[in-house]
C-alpha cells in the first residue's frame, strides 16, 4: 500500500457512483491506493472481496454522520505519510422526506441533513490536518437540485443540503487555495444504461460517470466546478437560472409528462 503514488478516499463507496469510482480506480489507476468509507457492512458490498484482493483498498465501515468516525478517519490518514490525498465526498441520503399528502416526514428530513450537513462537517474535521499539511484535492458530489428544486421527487432536505455543500466548497476553495484543489460536481440523472432516458436529458451509467469524473478530479489542476452530464450543464447552468421557479416548474412538469 505504501508504494501507491496517490491516495483516494471515497466517502460513500458501497453502491452507485461511489462503488463505480472505486472499481475504476482499482482497475484503471494502478498507482492509486483507495480508502473507502460507508456504513454498509462489507459482506453486503458485491465487489468487496475483489477490491481487497488488489492490495490497494482499505475499508472503514462507519456512518459519516456520526462524529465517532472522525478520530478513526484522522488516525487512518495520519498513517499514510507524504502522499497526495484526494477526497471525494459522495455520501448522501436520497430518500423522499415528503409524504403523498405533502406533509414532511421529519424523521427522514433529519436523516438527510445528518448525512449531507453533519456528515460534511465530520469529514472536514477528519481530513483538515492531512490536507493542509500535505496538500491534495477535495471533490464534493453535489446535485442539480442545489441549483433548482426537484420536480418529480418530493424531497425537501436534499436540495438544501447540497446547496450547503456548494457554499462550503466555494468558501474552502478560497480559504485553502494555496494547499488544496476544491471541486464542486453538480450531477444530473445518472444510473441508466448509456443513451437511456429522454433525448434531452439522457442518463449515463454509473461506470461512465465515474470514468468521466475521475479523469477530471485526478488532474493536476482540476476545474473548480463541473456539471455532468452535458445537457444538464446547458440547462441548469445557463438556461434555468434565469427562469422564475413558477416557469421552471411549469416547463419541467410538461417535459416529464410528455417523455
Amino acid at each position: 500500500m505504501s508504494d501507491a503514488q496517490k491516495i483516494v478516499a471515497v466517502i460513500g463507496c458501497s453502491k452507485g457512483l461511489g462503488a463505480a469510482m472505486v472499481r475504476r480506480l482499482l482497475q484503471n489507476h494502478p498507482t492509486c491506493w483507495v480508502l473507502g468509507v460507508a456504513r454498509t457492512a462489507p459482506e453486503a458490498i458485491p465487489d468487496y472481496t475483489t477490491w481487497v484482493a488488489t492490495g490497494r483498498f482499505r475499508y472503514l465501515c462507519g456512518d459519516i454522520g456520526n462524529r465517532n468516525l472522525v478520530p478513526i478517519l484522522q488516525r487512518e490518514l495520519a498513517n499514510i505519510p507524504g502522499k497526495h490525498l484526494t477526497v471525494i465526498f459522495n455520501a448522501a441520503n436520497t430518500v423522499q422526506d415528503v409524504n403523498v399528502d405533502r406533509r414532511i416526514d421529519f424523521n427522514t428530513f433529519h436523516q438527510v441533513n445528518c448525512v449531507g450537513v453533519d456528515g460534511l462537517g465530520n469529514l472536514l474535521e477528519g481530513i483538515q490536518e492531512r490536507l493542509l499539511t500535505s496538500g491534495g484535492t477535495l471533490a464534493g458530489i453535489s446535485s442539480i437540485n442545489a441549483l433548482k428544486p426537484p420536480v418529480v421527487e418530493m424531497r425537501l432536505a436534499y436540495g438544501p443540503s447540497k446547496a450547503y455543500l456548494d457554499m462550503t466548497l466555494r468558501v474552502l476553495a478560497q480559504m485553502w487555495r494555496e494547499q488544496v484543489h476544491v471541486i464542486t460536481i453538480h450531477l444530473g440523472r445518472i444510473e441508466g444504461s448509456p443513451g437511456q432516458g429522454h433525448y434531452l436529458l439522457r442518463k449515463p451509467s454509473y461506470s461512465d460517470a465515474a470514468m468521466y469524473l475521475l479523469n477530471i478530479i485526478l488532474r493536476p489542476n482540476p476545474p473548480t466546478e463541473v456539471t455532468y452530464p452535458l445537457p444538464y450543464r446547458i440547462f441548469y447552468r445557463w438556461i434555468f437560472p434565469v427562469l422564475p421557479d413558477r416557469w421552471y416548474f411549469r416547463i419541467m412538469h410538461q417535459f416529464f409528462s410528455s417523455s
